[in-house]
């Protein structure tokens, strides 16, 4: 995934945060194969004529949708640990 800050926001009291304010589509699922993987899988699920389409279906779930994406279902796990990790450990 690619995260791009576009800027930042005066902090909300009552708010824990970090918090995700918006993103596009739905993460893909565990073990789908990378990159290569996922755009099969996207292929097949466009194609109920594929004859792994069922299949897929029932793997990725009949509620599954590429194009939904729910800010409020993302989670961070200690934000703090990963910020230190990514930018302060040497």
């Amino acid at each position: 995934h690619s995260i791009q800050l576009e800027g930042y926001l005066f902090k909300e009291k009552k708010i824990q945060y970090p918090i995700c304010i918006g993103g596009e589509r739905a993460c893909p699922p565990e073990d789908c194969g990378g990159e290569h993987g996922y755009f099969e899988m996207l292929k097949t699920l466009s194609d109920p004529e594929n004859d792994d389409y069922e299949d897929m279906r029932t793997w990725v779930g009949e509620d599954w949708n590429p194009e939904k994406f729910g800010k409020n279902d993302v989670k961070f796990d200690n934000p703090y640990k990963r910020w230190n990790t990514a930018f302060l450990e040497k």
